[in-house]
């Protein structure tokens, strides 16, 4: 497991607590995953429109900020959704062992993504940018 790290925040309230709660439940999924436990239709829906309205504000940012990373940043999310997508049909069909490992793959790409992926590029941008802020969720 791993914990939240105060160096991924942005400065951007919004998505620092964001991509904290992303975190919180990434975790929670991979616990109970890893425990074994049954299809959670709940908590899968619950990270699936959290991934969908964060990735929706951050793709606002960076179109109005004009941000030259902009088209790779969305193919990351894409891959995000993919590996979330995968991990969500494993474990429906029950098949645990593929669950872990698509869940393992998921957070870790997350946590890339926060630590020094994509996400780092798009706020290096937005630190010189400075866009207008968008309105508040």
């Amino acid at each position: 497991m791993s914990d939240w790290s105060e160096t991924w925040r942005t400065g951007n309230q919004r998505l620092d607590t964001e991509h904290a709660e992303m975190f919180a439940l990434i975790e929670a999924l991979h616990r109970v995953i890893g425990a074994g436990q049954a299809y959670d239709p709940v908590l899968l829906a619950r990270i699936e429109a959290g991934m969908t309205e964060h990735f929706r504000y951050e793709h606002e940012l960076m179109r109005s900020s004009l941000c030259p990373t902009m088209i790779s940043h969305d193919r990351y999310h894409a891959q995000l959704v993919e590996s979330f997508s995968l991990l969500s049909k494993a474990w429906e069909q029950a098949d645990q062992a593929a669950a872990q490992v698509a869940c393992a793959t998921f957070r870790d790409q997350f946590i890339y993504h926060q630590d020094i992926g994509a996400d780092r590029e798009m706020l290096k941008h937005l630190k010189v940018a400075a866009p207008a802020p968008l309105t508040p969720r």
